[in-house]
């Protein structure tokens, strides 16, 4: 079992997706997620940063919606079959 500690000064890495507005949408929506769940600020960055754990949020241009994730100690890969994928659906009702 993966065990992982957001008290570390983790990243959310999203730097192929700054020009897709759905996109980021879900890398704005993983954060507010995050922040919720952790209590941390967890901004989001578009360069890879240097010994620091990191949410890694990137997807591909398919027609199918959904994701795929892999977790270690201190990386999170997020990974949309397209960029709807990625995106949290809260249903408030």
């Amino acid at each position: 079992m993966v065990q992982v500690d957001f008290s570390h000064d983790w990243r959310i890495l999203a730097q192929y997706l700054s020009s897709d507005r759905v996109a980021s949408l879900a890398a704005a929506e993983l954060c507010q997620i995050l922040k919720q769940v952790t209590g941390h600020d967890i901004p989001v960055v578009v360069e890879t940063p240097t010994g620091m754990p990191v949410n890694r949020l990137w997807n591909d241009a398919g027609e199918m919606d959904g994701f795929d994730w892999q977790a270690g100690s201190d990386a999170i890969d997020l990974h949309g079959h397209n960029t709807r994928g990625l995106l949290i659906y809260e249903n408030s009702s």
